[in-house]
């Protein structure tokens, strides 16, 4: 069976024959071009796009078809993220009353993301140490600049909802000790774009804490899902599990070289 007409936001690449070999939607979330759903025809085999995909796509990232990025790999892409996606649903389990304003120790509290971006850093940092799953190595400071304060400003996955938020801790001025940040992402709907905080005994249980408090927000707000994904490896994930969230796929994605 021929494959069908690609859409009309849908990109071709082709071999030297003019042959195509792989179809995608391109999307320009974040600071590197995606490559999203790509199909490759009925009658071309993975090994004969992928050369294609090396060659014409240099710094893209390609995911959404686990063979092709496996084959990817394989050929040299660089393994980006393996990771679970998971899914609350507002409406089958509405957030309990409780989850409006879960208690906090003396001291900490809850409020909306304010302007002085710097106040997370230190919690994004502690967050992400060396052997973490996430881990950001010596590209850290880069990341946060690149990625996070993109997310809050509402230029990667669209903006950033109200329900969003962070913990901060009257005895550590400056700070917030947890953050949970949620964008209004147009391809998946509301989404968990980054849950942290600081590894501190002190606040064990405030990063639940927070995210309960957000999907409450949002079931208020009148959302029917929240999504987020989480790397494979990362004990998040367990949590997550236990607040309510569901996988409902699983996603790899690559780095072409270049």
């Amino acid at each position: 069976m021929a494959a069908p007409s690609p859409a009309p936001d849908r990109r071709e690449l082709t071999d030297a024959a003019g042959r195509t070999v792989l179809s995608f939607v391109p999307s320009t979330t974040g600071p590197q071009p995606w490559v999203t759903e790509p199909q490759v025809p009925d009658g071309v085999r993975i090994d004969e796009a992928v050369p294609v995909v090396l060659r014409e796509l240099p710094g893209w990232i390609v995911d959404g078809n686990e063979p092709l990025v496996r084959a990817l790999i394989e050929a040299g892409a660089r393994r980006r993220r393996q990771a679970s996606v998971m899914m609350y649903d507002l409406v089958e389990s509405p957030p309990p009353a409780d989850w409006a304003e879960p208690p906090l120790p003396p001291g900490l509290s809850y409020t909306p993301i304010g302007d002085e971006m710097e106040a997370m850093y230190r919690a994004y940092v502690d967050a992400y140490p060396p052997g973490h799953p996430d881990s950001h190595g010596d590209k850290v400071r880069h990341e946060f600049e690149t990625e996070l304060l993109p997310l809050i400003r509402g230029e990667h996955l669209g903006p950033m909802l109200p329900a969003s938020g962070w913990v901060v801790d009257e005895a550590v001025p400056g700070t917030a000790v947890a953050v949970v940040v949620i964008n209004d992402w147009p391809d998946e709907g509301p989404w968990v774009s980054e849950v942290f905080r600081i590894p501190d005994p002190r606040y064990a249980g405030i990063g639940t804490a927070l995210l309960r408090r957000a999907l409450w927000q949002a079931a208020e707000a009148g959302l029917r899902t929240v999504g987020l994904a989480v790397t494979t490896g990362n004990p998040a994930e367990r949590v997550y599990t236990k607040i309510g969230f569901q996988v409902t796929s699983t996603a790899l994605n690559c780095v072409i070289p270049g």
